[in-house]
């Protein structure tokens, strides 16, 4: 876990897929990514799964 001032940063968790999914479906948010369709749970946990197996980066929420 990575302290600043105003900041923590710390690896994603399993218990964050829903409050994910919940940003990246709201219009406010999705109009600044690069994602067009609404996002699914189960691609999300498929995607956090993807991501923890890999060594060379690590995703900090």
């Amino acid at each position: 876990m990575l302290y600043g001032k105003n900041l923590r940063l710390r690896a994603i968790e399993r218990e964050d897929i829903p409050r994910f999914v919940r940003w990246l479906n709201d219009p406010e948010v999705r109009r600044f990514l690069l994602m067009y369709e609404p996002l699914s749970r189960a691609k999300e946990e498929r995607w956090f799964e993807e991501h923890l197996s890999r060594t060379d980066e690590i995703i900090l929420a």
